[in-house]
């Protein structure tokens, strides 16, 4: 039944029938005076039943595998820039960090404090993007993703303007870490970003092929591509910093504040630019799509209270998982060890390129970039190694549909990181 069809059967006699403006298929629901009626199975002409009680949010699903709604179904181009703009706000998150280190000197100078107060801008700013984004994944659940996005960069951009303007130090201390703890929301959000718009697990099953700058890509490789880049940008923010720091402070005539500032310059556009996203999160959008087409939606559990629950999930269950279990606690360790030495090479940098090889600012900030060319070769590899995984799952090899599988890359960093630390 399609088209301008019209409805036909014994309805209520409080009914007429209705047009219907879009495909119907048996089982699908039909919304009149906002009540739902429920196509039979059998023939669509037959009486439809009335379903007077609400329906619960669990109970929504997409039309069909090919739902417009539904983000793995939208234009390539939307769900590019769906991807892109939240790596770039963890560029701006992560540029931030860094950018702040080639103004201590200047900061030390200007407050008269001690290199171990000057300091603290980072490690608070670490300590803030460590705990900020508990929540927001959880809460993402039952918001939906873009609200994160839309409040988290403008919050992270007052309060970088406000570390830039400060008069004292204590001002520019409580700047850093309150713009890290209410502006890092996308850190945790992005994974579940990615996962909504493409199919990374079911990716490579079909053969659909996407033109991109005149070349063939399939699907998988798109999956495993956004993927890296989720991953990639929160780890080129540190490397980046520095170097646009240093050049800006130095043509500034070393005006530390101008360190801060330049995330303020970049984050800006991409601030204008999160307001086009649209929400991926399924629920989310078929909610808000069931309350446009007049299905009565019933709450499980109050808002409050289940918003109050997800807290308590957020801030616990992390602890119980890391305590409890090992396949959790050593990759953490490892990526938290791995974090941390990328961070402290923003203090060992400048110490060991200046004092021992009596290198300019500028030039040491260019020796950032050798970490820049190693996260992008790591990608690389990693893409390669995904796509080699996903074809051989794809052509039946069992060793290849394993979890561990994914591993592979791993192994293989394990060994050339510590071997890195002794060239």
């Amino acid at each position: 039944m399609a088209g301008n069809d019209v409805l036909t059967g014994s309805a209520p006699a409080i009914l007429k029938p209705y047009t219907i403006n879009h495909q119907l298929r048996p089982g699908s629901a039909l919304i009149v005076s906002a009540k739902e009626y429920v196509f039979p199975q059998s023939k669509l002409e037959q009486p439809c039943d009335v379903i007077r009680e609400p329906v619960t949010p669990d109970d929504l699903v997409w039309d069909d595998e090919v739902d417009p709604d539904n983000p793995r179904n939208w234009p390539q181009w939307q769900r590019i820039y769906c991807t892109a703009i939240p790596a770039l706000q963890l560029l701006i998150i992560t540029m931030a960090l860094s950018s702040y280190v080639p103004a201590t000197p200047g900061i030390q100078e200007h407050f008269g404090t001690t290199y171990q107060v000057t300091t603290l801008g980072v490690s608070l700013y670490l300590l803030g993007l460590g705990i900020g984004p508990l929540p927001i994944a959880p809460l993402s659940e039952m918001f939906g993703r873009r609200p994160f996005y839309c409040y988290g960069i403008p919050l992270l951009l007052l309060f970088t303007i406000g570390s830039a303007s400060a008069k004292n130090i204590g001002v520019l201390l409580v700047c850093r870490i309150l713009g890290a703890l209410l502006g890092s929301g996308a850190l945790s959000v992005i994974g579940g970003t990615v996962l909504d718009i493409w199919d990374i697990k079911k990716g490579g099953e079909s053969t659909t092929h996407v033109s991109l700058h005149s070349s063939s890509i399939s699907l998988v490789e798109l999956g495993a591509l956004a993927a890296c880049i989720a991953t990639l940008t929160p780890l080129t923010g540190p490397v980046i910093g520095p170097v646009a720091a240093t050049y800006i402070i130095s043509d500034r005539h070393n005006d530390w504040r101008y360190g801060l500032w330049v995330n303020v310059f970049v984050g800006t556009p991409i601030f204008i630019l999160t307001f086009l996203l649209r929400e991926t999160y399924g629920p989310q959008i078929l909610m808000k799509r069931a309350k446009r087409r007049g299905i009565a939606l019933q709450d499980t559990r109050p808002r409050k209270e289940a918003a109050m629950h997800i807290l308590h999930i957020a801030f616990t269950r992390p602890v119980h998982m890391l305590l409890t279990e090992p396949l959790v606690l050593l990759p953490a360790f490892y990526g938290g060890f791995t974090y941390l030495l990328l961070i402290s090479f923003l203090g060992s940098y400048p110490y060991v390129f200046e004092a021992i090889f009596h290198f300019q600012p500028k030039a040491v900030s260019l020796a950032f970039l050798g970490i820049l060319v190693g996260l992008l070769l790591g990608i690389i590899g990693y893409i390669a190694c995904a796509i080699t995984v996903k074809k051989r799952a794809l052509a039946g090899d069992p060793t290849a549909e394993v979890p561990e599988a994914q591993l592979r890359p791993a192994l293989i960093g394990s060994v050339l990181l510590p071997t890195s630390l002794f060239w």
